[in-house]
């Protein structure tokens, strides 16, 4: 049977995840409605579950290895689970505060005008981005090069670029909408990275940089 203890973290955890999802909903509920500085303010609201889930864990974690009764070989094991237990959180948060920084410069961009989101882009080389692609995803950069491929739709416009000072690397574009320029020309493009998956040569999948531009010129 449970303790006070672990009931008590039990419904922390349970509180913070039920917080995390009514959050996040009423935010993008927000977004769709057109009010994104509202959204993001709920969405902010959102990111206090996170360390209240593990508060809960925490404490559900020293319920369970002071429980009364317990040997000291079963102590043991306890111990040695938290610890892997804490190692491991320890590395979601980590990953949930990249995830979340992207996030919020990906919405902190989106309300800037269009002079000011340009004055924020990045630059990289292709093979940097590549090789740390999951480290760039949400960051705001600019590309120029060629435009290959391009591939209009009702809704969004898709096309390669072929990099001017890397010719062999392309970065994969969409775009919300048309494009007024056609293949061959110029331009210089900005946008969100994101990963694309592709087959290489050999017919095997793999992911390459892509970009959610919302300027071309």
């Amino acid at each position: 049977m449970p303790n006070n203890l672990e009931i008590f973290a039990a419904i922390i955890s349970i509180v913070a995840i039920i917080w995390f999802f009514v959050f996040i909903a009423i935010a993008v509920i927000l977004f769709i409605l057109g009010k994104p500085r509202k959204g993001f303010n709920n969405f902010k609201l959102s990111t206090i579950a996170v360390p209240l889930f593990f508060i809960g864990l925490i404490i559900g974690s020293y319920a369970q290895v002071n429980r009364p009764g317990m040997s000291e070989k079963e102590k043991k094991e306890n111990e040695e689970i938290i610890e892997n237990i804490n190692k491991n959180q320890l590395q979601a948060e980590k990953e949930y505060q990249e995830a979340e920084e992207a996030r919020r410069s990906e919405v902190e961009n989106a309300l800037r005008l269009p002079e000011q989101r340009k004055e924020t882009a990045e630059t990289v080389d292709y093979e940097e981005l590549q090789g740390n692609l999951h480290h760039y995803i949400g960051s705001y950069m600019k590309f120029r090069g060629e435009i290959r491929n391009m591939s209009p739709s009702e809704s969004f416009t898709s096309l390669e670029l072929y990099l001017l000072d890397e010719p062999n690397h392309v970065i994969i574009v969409e775009f919300p909408g048309p494009v007024s320029n056609n293949n061959g020309e110029i331009v210089t493009v900005y946008g969100n990275i994101g990963s694309v998956s592709t087959k290489d040569e050999g017919g095997n999948h793999q992911f390459v940089p892509g970009l959610s531009a919302d300027i071309i010129e």
